[in-house]
């Protein structure tokens, strides 16, 4: 009996550190996705505050 608690207590952690690792990536490539996605989204007003007259369609088409 006391090695199947044993058992079942190394699964259950074993569980919880997958679980808790899953979050944890999930976390950082939604940090870096929203960064991505902010940057994004304030470039073009920011070049329109520097005097750039590019259209907004060419600033999406062409490298930085």
């Amino acid at each position: 009996m006391l090695v199947l608690v044993g058992v079942n207590s190394t699964v259950v952690w074993n569980t919880v550190l997958a679980t808790l690792a899953g979050i944890i990536a999930a976390a950082f490539a939604f940090g870096a996705s929203a960064t991505l996605l902010v940057r994004f989204l304030r470039r073009p007003s920011e070049q329109l505050k520097a005097g750039d007259q590019r259209s907004l369609a060419s600033s999406v088409t062409e490298p930085a």
